[in-house]
């Protein structure tokens, strides 16, 4: 039995943009089995098996390690799906390929937002779970300040919101309490944006409780 991908795929609680007519496994674990042969024997790219198989990546973390370290060592035209789809098992190497560096040197724009999720960097590094995801997520935040004040298109101001986040997600997972401050001047500045200040706050909460402050 299977399931029709019309245009939104549920992967790890984001959404991810999907093509019209691709079908997902009602088992998952199938698109696995299409990655590792492709891995074995590249013939036809799997590109639908790539975007299903993010629902299990984490749950086959070392078999998505071992097809990918093969694939992204051929650097073909499926080396980029890999390093997502590794990013999405929370792998961080793979044989010889920082994948937590491919990821980290992508280039993403806060203020073009691609629809559904951060589809670029974001969303990789916050999957990743590595803090050294951190100084990089504000950085990226604190350059974007700037830029922001001078976009006023409905595309811009809709991904800076979204962007925000889903960034503060991500430091409420990854960050410590050095990023307490930075939240709560975010959160105070975020004026209308009701779901970046909400998103803020619930970073901080986490942090606390992660520190075991609060």
């Amino acid at each position: 039995m299977t399931r029709i991908v019309v245009a939104l795929l549920v992967i790890l609680g984001a959404s991810r943009s999907a093509h019209a007519g691709w079908e997902c496994p009602e088992n998952h674990a199938e698109s696995i089995r299409g990655i590792e042969a492709y891995a074995r024997t590249p013939k036809v790219a799997p590109e639908p098996d790539f975007l299903c198989a993010g629902d299990v990546a984490r749950e086959f973390a070392p078999r998505v390690a071992k097809a990918c370290a093969k694939i992204i060592d051929r650097n073909d035209s499926m080396t980029d799906s890999c390093i997502d789809l590794a990013a999405f098992a929370g792998l961080t190497q793979v044989g010889d390929h920082d994948i937590f560096q491919l990821v980290a040197d992508r280039k993403e724009n806060a203020l073009d937002y691609p629809g559904g999720f951060w589809w670029e960097r974001l969303t990789f590094l916050h999957e990743m779970g590595d803090p050294r995801a951190v100084p990089i997520i504000v950085q990226q935040w604190k350059d974007t300040i700037p830029k922001a004040v001078k976009k006023h298109g409905n595309n811009a101001v809709t991904s800076w919101v979204m962007w925000r986040r889903d960034a503060a997600k991500a430091l409420g997972d990854l960050g410590g309490q050095d990023e307490i401050a930075f939240l709560e001047e975010q959160a105070a500045a975020a004026g209308k944006a009701k779901v970046v200040k909400a998103a803020c706050e619930e970073a901080i909460a986490k942090i606390w409780k992660r520190l075991g402050v609060r």
